[in-house]
């Protein structure tokens, strides 16, 4: 249970760091990254063909998502109730 909220809460501010910072790379490369964001989510082995028309509708989802995180602070990570700045790597 403890290892699974960790790993939400980590997820969560990967979630937040790209709606900060996705937008800073060239288009080429933000679609590039995009299709492997979702060939990991999805489980598709490197070489399985991607769903195209699914792509589509899970990019436009996702840049939704993303919008609503823009404003986001990170959120700290809680282990056994002690909380940690998800910064704080060597008390992590």
């Amino acid at each position: 249970m403890v290892a699974q909220e960790i790993a939400r809460s980590v997820q969560q501010n990967c979630n937040i760091a790209d709606a900060h910072f996705a937008g800073e790379y060239t288009l080429c490369i933000y679609l590039l990254k995009m299709r492997e964001l979702y060939r990991w989510e999805k489980k598709i082995k490197f070489g399985e063909s991607l769903p195209n028309s699914d792509i589509g509708q899970w990019l436009t989802a996702r840049e939704q998502f993303w919008s609503e995180l823009d404003d986001s602070d990170y959120e700290d990570i809680t282990i056994n109730g002690s909380h940690y700045s998800p910064y704080d790597s060597s008390s992590i």
